[in-house]
């Protein structure tokens, strides 16, 4: 039998949220102690941290103060004019109950909170209520667009009291996007695959029966295969055109005028789902197919439709078990680039999630966020010196109501509580034949006010062999109690300075446990779910003893 021996392990998180791998894990620490967590079994409402730990990510507060609570809203952007003075401006647009509305950057004034709600005006009515917007912007004009085939594109220089018809011949497409000085434009339901441009620096120009270098035109996209063109986008100098939502293919358009635009076939089986699910990241491409699983053009270049060479392969099984498909028309991806993270709002069969793909780490980390069931999503540049991007969310009145919502960078959603957790596979430090016992943890964190913190430590399959931790403020310094016996010590998690870091603190918190005895393996779980509390977690470490092997089942 081998020889009983104690160890004190830190365990770090080495890895995301990542699905179809089993719940176990046979790693043994390394001959320092360290442990690499290679991921987690749940990673809900937290944000993925540079050190590789986690916090619980922040609620959202309201927007606006004027919307239609009753309705749905179906798209926003973000809307700037230059202008030639110096002096840009900027407008919030949505889509809300058949109506196109804005509000200027005076919403939020510089001198207040960036979660000052504000007001905004409206500029059409009687659209589709249901319909998916698309929004583009061109020589200080914003293009608005919907999937609704019989609706006009509209036109908005930022000061008319309305909006106009793009132009009098005009296709009625669905998306668009600026290339080469030219709007290019397609979802035109007569004829699905093929692909317009306006003329050249003229967004207003559609005149189809014109010819030569300034003219608008139009290139099909190998009309009648059963697809439809889906997306499109520029990138690194070249159109790239997705067709779906069946069998898939993309496209690339070359060329800098009519006289030479060309198009060449880049892959076939693979495709974009819709054109509000095609994001730039990095120095890539990225877009969602028809099953919910995420690419980029990079990793298709190499590997084509290689299933494991997805973004999304760490949680590629929980998309194709969970997503709805026939809702994906629907969904959105914004890229956050100052926080090096998109977001993904897709369907499943019970509720609106938000897929969280953290690519500040070599392998994309994941996450999901339940706080808000949105419609949409888009990023906004609050103003202000030094502004940042926040993320804003189109509400639903089905699951909240039909306003603005602004993710909040505190811990409630609406003034509700949600739930911040992080849950590990089943570890057996080294081999599940073994015996162990446990003796104390330590829990290294970054001090988040006074808040409640729950540990469980969950032994095999056993599940009435779980500890929880509470901590409360007013703490008298000294190590408390962890039982195995399901029920609650409390202990205190406040601004103590075992372990300060001058540019960001850390505390150590050390708790003695009741010996936790005769497991081989043990699952923790971190959560906070207490409205207005936060949560942040970077490594955390516990004693286990080794005691022989054991063969009984």
């Amino acid at each position: 039998m081998p020889r009983t021996s104690t160890i004190t392990v830190q365990h770090v998180f080495n890895g995301g949220w990542r699905t179809g791998l089993g719940e176990t894990v046979d790693l043994a620490p390394d001959q320092n102690g360290n442990l690499a967590i290679p991921y987690v079994d749940d990673a809900e409402n937290i944000e993925w941290q540079e050190d590789g730990g986690f916090k619980k990510t922040g609620g959202v507060e309201n927007f606006t103060t004027s919307t239609n609570g009753s309705v749905a809203v179906r798209g926003m952007f973000d809307f700037w004019v230059e202008g030639k003075t110096n002096s840009p401006h900027q407008h919030i647009m949505f889509h809300s109950g058949g109506a196109i509305s804005y509000g200027d950057n005076s919403i939020i004034p510089p001198s207040q909170s960036p979660q000052t709600p504000g007001n905004f005006d409206v500029l059409k009515t009687g659209l589709d209520t249901n319909a998916t917007p698309s929004y583009v912007t061109f020589d200080d004009l914003l293009i608005i667009s919907t999937d609704n085939a019989g609706e006009v594109p509209q036109s908005w220089d930022g000061s008319a009291t309305s909006t106009s018809d793009l132009a009098s011949d005009v296709p009625k497409f669905a998306f668009a996007e600026v290339h080469k000085n030219r709007v290019w434009a397609a979802g035109v339901a007569e004829t699905p695959s093929r692909l317009f441009f306006s003329g050249n620096v003229d967004p207003t120009e559609w005149d189809l029966t014109q010819s030569g270098e300034e003219a608008a035109g139009f290139i099909d996209i190998d009309p009648n295969d059963g697809d439809r063109i889906t997306g499109i986008a520029s990138y690194k100098n070249e159109l790239w055109v997705f067709k779906g939502p069946r069998k898939g293919s993309i496209h690339r358009i070359t060329g800098s005028s009519p006289t030479d635009f060309a198009r060449t076939t880049f892959t076939r089986g693979l495709g974009c789902v819709s054109h509000n699910t095609i994001f730039q990241f990095k120095d890539d491409l990225g877009f969602m197919w028809n099953d919910g699983t995420i690419h980029s053009l990079k990793a298709t270049s190499s590997f084509g439709d290689y299933f494991e060479s997805t973004l999304s392969a760490d949680i590629n099984d929980y998309v194709t078990r969970e997503v709805a498909s026939d809702g994906l028309s629907s969904a959105w991806a914004v890229n956050m680039t100052n926080q090096s993270r998109v977001f993904f709002l897709v369907p499943t069969a019970e509720e609106r999630r938000i897929l969280v793909m953290d690519y500040k780490f070599e392998r994309p980390r994941w996450s999901y966020w339940t706080v808000d069931e949105p419609l949409c999503l888009a990023s906004v540049l609050l103003p202000g010196p030094g502004g940042l991007s926040a993320t804003l969310c189109g509400g639903d009145p089905s699951s909240g109501d039909g306003q603005l919502y602004q993710r909040a960078t505190h811990t409630t959603d609406g003034g509700g509580s949600y739930r911040g957790r992080v849950t590990t596979p089943r570890l057996s430090y080294g081999s599940g034949m073994n015996m162990k016992s446990m003796g104390a943890l330590s829990v290294n964190r970054v001090p988040a006010g006074e808040f409640v913190l729950r540990v469980g430590v969950k032994i095999d399959d056993e599940p009435d062999n779980e500890a929880n931790i509470e901590q409360y403020s007013n703490v008298d310094g000294r190590g408390h109690v962890l039982d195995s016996s399901g029920t609650a010590s409390d202990f205190t998690l406040d601004s103590s300075t075992i372990g300060v870091l001058r540019t960001r603190s850390t505390v150590d918190r050390q708790f003695e446990v009741d010996e936790i005895t005769e497991f081989r393996h043990l699952r923790y779980e971190f959560r906070n779910a207490t409205a207005g509390q936060g949560l942040w977690i970077r490594t955390f470490s516990s004693t286990i003893k080794q005691s022989g092997y054991n063969t009984e089942n």
